[in-house]
């Protein structure tokens, strides 16, 4: 399952002088000079009347916001080099505001963040990429939708193998589902948090940008039970080497009533899978039971230093001004050569796109996408989970433990430095959980189960930090999920159509769901941009 990116060799369709060019859809090509507003065909009838009678005037510092190397980008109003357009005055004071693009905006107290990417100035009007995205001699152009890991894996690859690329992503930070932030003198992971022995590509991708992985000492997969029907850790485990045993033709619940466990084992199971997948079990594939993110033992898992994001961090840094924040893509128009990214504010043109935004993203194509393709993302279901953290007052050994009636479990951890973390998580999965838990009213209900199901633990209520995914705007779910009614196409999902490349987790297959599936979705759509 291993995808490295295979090198894209230089293609001499993809040169300015002689790109083959889809008639009236799209301006002719500027391989160098910026194209701005005055530059896009609606105005070239106003650019003819201009002529060559322009005003010598320099550009003023201030007009540019960046930072000491940054390369100046166009202004409305001004030519490439700098000189004023006659009549466009009134054009250049209208034009959207700037955008201050030095990382993640504060949240829940933590300190400002370091300045990793660059300001540029938000102007409307139409771009190719390599405006933005400064390669010589690039492979080809592209543009990535969306700057979670996924796409952010693929706008990595395609760089590193000389093709030009600007990422475009809604949000004010990088990182999509995985989201670090301070905590409790620690730092939590408010979205996708463990790393498992084998995922391959994020180990090794980590590696490559010189990040350090640290043991959390919390066994993901060996949850101790609690409420419900008392069931023994020792019953569970057997019960567990007997799912290969397991008829796998239907959901989970039928899988297991087909073991024939006693009634508190197979609910424990059942709910222990039903949270790992934030998805009910009476609709979940029985091929869930063997997948890792439902895996059961007594395995390690694993965390970057400093928090997850610190590998979306050192995968967007490389990118300077190709990264634009606060800039979420509404159209995407197509054909088989080239693709036009519209966003408030910005057109944006190149050779190819990866799409890498989850299913529910209300992202329009024209023309329509196939209705095999359509009809796959339409049918991606997503897990609906929340997660809680708590200061705690004491320090604590890892452990885990799940509440099998309520749907959630609690686990205490390590730190990089080894030692137990300060604070304990919670994680609820499915809607009924959340549901239960009120969590739309904030976290009280939570806060109060949580304290009765670990009274071991002594925690700091006042500090809680509730996190909650399905009413985020740009994910609306946590992860995908294993419909058994709704199943996932993974093939189409993956496939690529025309100069489009999809990537994702809801797209990795086997690994959906998880971090590794996102890095793996992000080489593969990377290596499908670069065969065209």
């Amino acid at each position: 399952m291993r995808r490295d990116g295979q090198k894209g060799e230089r293609n001499d369709r993809h040169a300015c002088g002689d790109r083959p060019r889809p008639a009236e859809r799209f301006p002719p090509c500027a391989r160098r000079d910026p194209v701005g507003v005055g530059d896009h065909p609606e105005a070239q009838k106003e650019d003819d009347a201009v002529g060559d009678e322009q005003a010598e005037e320099d550009v003023e510092a201030h007009d540019l916001v960046r930072e000491p190397g940054a390369r100046p980008q166009h202004i409305p109003g001004h030519q490439p080099d700098g000189r004023k357009r006659d009549g466009d005055d009134e054009q250049a004071a209208n034009a959207p505001a700037r955008v201050d693009l030095t990382g993640p905006r504060k949240h829940d107290g933590e300190q400002p963040a370091e300045k990793w990417a660059w300001h540029l100035p938000k102007v409307g009007g139409f771009y190719a990429v390599d405006q933005l995205s400064f390669v010589e001699n690039p492979s080809m152009r592209v543009v990535v939708i969306g700057a979670g890991l996924a796409g952010l894996a693929a706008a990595d690859a395609l760089r590193r193998e000389g093709a030009d690329v600007v990422v475009l992503e809604a949000r004010d930070r990088v990182g999509g589902r995985v989201w670090s932030v301070p905590f409790a003198g620690g730092v939590a992971e408010r979205g996708a948090e463990f790393v498992f022995p084998s995922d391959e590509i994020f180990r090794s991708t980590a590696e490559r940008l010189g990040l350090e992985l640290f043991r959390k000492g919390t066994h993901y997969g060996d949850r101790e039970p609690r409420g419900g029907e008392p069931v023994t850790r020792e019953e569970l485990a057997d019960a567990v080497a007997r799912l290969g045993e397991a008829a796998l033709g239907g959901t989970v619940l039928e899988a297991l009533a087909s073991l024939g466990l006693r009634a508190g084992v197979a609910e424990a199971i059942a709910a222990r899978v039903e949270v790992s997948s934030a998805y009910p079990a009476d609709d979940l594939d029985a091929a869930v039971l063997a997948e890792t993110g439902a895996g059961f033992g007594r395995f390690d898992t694993f965390g970057v230093a400093g928090g997850n994001d610190q590998l979306v961090r050192a995968l967007a840094a490389p990118l300077g001004p190709a990264l634009l924040l606060e800039t979420p893509v509404e159209e995407i128009v197509w054909d088989k050569r080239s693709v036009r990214a519209r966003a408030p504010g910005l057109d944006l043109w190149a050779d190819g796109a990866v799409v890498a935004v989850p299913a529910t993203a209300a992202l329009r194509f024209d023309p329509p996408l196939s209705a095999a393709k359509a009809q796959a993302l339409a049918g991606v279901r997503y897990g609906q989970a929340a997660k809680l953290h708590v200061p705690l007052l004491a320090p604590a050994e890892p452990s885990a433990v799940l509440a099998v009636p309520a749907r959630y479990w609690s686990y205490t951890q390590l730190g990089a430095d080894g030692s137990p973390a300060s604070f304990a998580g919670f994680f609820a999965g499915t809607p009924g959980a959340l549901e239960r838990l009120r969590v739309w009213a904030g976290p009280r209900t939570w806060l109060a189960a949580a304290t009765a199901l670990r009274s071991e633990l002594e925690l700091d209520p006042g500090g809680a930090m509730l996190t909650t995914w399905h009413d985020d705007p740009w994910a609306r779910g946590a992860y995908s999920a294993r419909s058994r009614t709704s199943p996932l196409d993974s093939a189409e999902l993956a496939r690529p159509v025309g100069p489009l490349a999809f990537a994702g987790e809801h797209t990795a297959g086997d690994w959906h769901g998880l971090m590794e599936g996102a890095l793996r979705s992000g080489l593969r759509a990377a290596e499908d941009a670069l065969r065209r």
